[in-house]
């Protein structure tokens, strides 16, 4: 974490909890301003952390990074569904009262509890999200078998098929480790797998999870483009 100036304002910069960049603090890309609202650089991810999350950072409670991951609050605004967008998906969307510029999509747990929204600009490619990352998904509850498998994704416009759930960010440790005992297939977005380096990374990463989380990821999707796009496909099972 390291602080900077911007005009008048004093911010801190921290890791981005949606791209997971950058670890190094000297290169951190996400803005944590004094009034609450944060912006990634790398990734265009904004928000606005609540009173309550302010509040307790400022007393020393929790740590920005804290605040930015656990935030549970998020306004009590009308939202009604289900509304068409341009691009195909099989999540719901709905549309909020004071977010007329923006699409939502509500973040659930497993079991298909609402704990958060995903509110993402129809135009421009930014989006904030308000309470506590979830999934998005089709349904009441997340069940897979062998072979009905999950197809994790990134995002919600990747949701193509029924089956498919994503992650609302980059598929990694954080973001995966909550579908214990799902059997799995994960399609990151193709900048994630570009290069045999990110590959061997991101094999190593699901070969953990598998050890240490009770997953059962039987492989992984490498795209030429995201999912609603993609025209070549090389399936790699662990």
């Amino acid at each position: 974490m390291r602080l900077g100036e911007t005009g008048s304002k004093r911010e801190v910069y921290t890791r981005c909890n949606q791209c997971g960049d950058s670890s190094n603090p000297n290169h951190a890309h996400k803005a944590v301003y004094p009034d609450g609202k944060t912006y990634c650089f790398k990734c265009g991810e904004s928000t606005s952390l609540s009173t309550g999350a302010l509040l307790k950072v400022f007393s020393g409670d929790i740590s920005i990074d804290e605040a930015l991951e656990n935030d549970e609050e998020w306004r009590e605004l009308e939202r009604s569904g289900n509304v068409q967008t341009p691009r195909f998906t099989h999540l719901e969307v709905y549309e909020t009262t004071d977010l007329e510029d923006h699409y939502s999509f509500p973040m659930c747990t497993v079991n298909g509890d609402i704990v958060g929204w995903h509110n993402r600009h129809k135009d421009r490619k930014t989006f904030f999200n308000e309470g506590q990352k979830g999934f998005g998904f089709s349904g009441s509850t997340l069940t897979s078998s062998p072979d009905r498998p999950l197809v994790i994704v990134e995002g919600p416009y990747d949701c193509i098929e029924e089956h498919f759930v994503c992650v609302f960010g980059t598929l990694n440790k954080s973001s995966l480790r909550s579908l214990r005992l799902q059997y799995l297939w994960l399609w990151p977005d193709p900048d994630c797998l570009d290069t045999s380096e990110k590959r061997v990374k991101f094999r190593d990463m699901c070969k953990e999870l598998n050890d240490d989380h009770l997953l059962f990821i039987l492989g992984y999707v490498i795209s030429d483009e995201d999912p609603d796009k993609a025209i070549k496909k090389e399936y790699v099972k662990l």
